[in-house]
């Protein structure tokens, strides 16, 4: 609501509908906001302005670093998954071959020593 205030204020001036009669008054700007009391609605409204980006660069910083984690989570969890099924196949397929070399040692060994 303000700033459709200040936008309407600046957009239809006293100097550009006729109000305010200021030959020189083009130049000096500020002095004529600040006569016309302007200059303290050109301060509120930009400070307004400045919280409303402070904000929503504070709430868009934690959306960015939640979605961040959230990815990154899934993706370790994933690649833990990945790793550790591989891993189990490995130590399956060893557990497997070591049974099998261990019942071939146990059917050809008669007790000797020269067996081994």
């Amino acid at each position: 609501m303000v700033c459709v205030f200040v936008l309407i204020l600046f957009l239809f001036s006293p100097i550009s509908l006729g109000i305010v009669q200021c030959e020189g008054c083009s130049n000096e700007s500020i002095a004529l906001a600040g006569q016309l009391c302007r200059l303290d609605i050109v301060s509120l409204a930009l400070v307004f302005v400045g919280l409303g980006v402070g904000f929503f660069a504070l709430f868009g910083f934690g959306t960015i670093k939640e979605d961040v984690l959230n990815s990154a989570k899934k993706a370790a969890i994933e690649a833990v998954r990945i790793e550790l099924k591989a891993e189990v196949e490995r130590a399956h397929a060893n557990h497997i071959s070591a049974l099998e070399t261990s019942e071939r040692t146990r059917a050809g060994s008669t007790g000797n020593l020269e067996d081994l």
